[in-house]
C-alpha cells in the first residue's frame, strides 16, 4: 500500500448506496480489526451523507491475508486490516498507514 498510486472518482447515488450497503453487510474487515461484527442500521439521511463524503478510490490495497482489496469496493474513511498487522485509512490520497493503531 506505500507509494501506490491513487485516483479519485465520482460515484452515482444509487452505486454508493449500493456500496454502502455491500460493506455494511461485510463484517470481515470490522473483525479483523477489532470492530465489532454486526452491521449497523443506517438511516436514509445517514446514506445521504454519506453519498457526499465518498468519493475515493484507493488501488493497491491487500488485506490481512494477503488478499488484494477491488479498488471498486473502497471509499474515503474505510479502514482495513494489513498483513503487517496494523491499520490502513483509505484517504483521498491514498492508503494512509496508522502504524500506531495494531489490529
Amino acid at each position: 500500500m506505500r507509494g501506490a498510486t491513487q485516483q479519485t472518482r465520482h460515484l452515482t447515488t444509487s452505486k454508493m448506496r449500493r456500496l454502502v450497503t455491500g460493506v455494511l453487510s461485510l463484517t470481515l474487515l470490522t473483525t479483523g480489526c477489532g470492530g465489532t461484527s454486526e452491521a449497523e442500521d443506517f438511516s436514509q439521511d445517514s446514506l445521504a451523507s454519506m453519498d457526499q463524503a465518498v468519493t475515493c478510490t484507493c488501488y493497491y490495497g491487500y488485506d490481512q491475508d494477503h488478499k488484494p482489496i477491488p479498488p471498486s469496493s473502497t471509499y474515503c474513511g474505510m479502514i482495513v486490516c494489513s498483513y503487517a498487522g496494523y491499520q490502513f485509512t483509505c484517504e483521498s490520497s491514498g492508503w494512509v498507514a496508522h502504524t500506531n493503531q495494531p489490529c
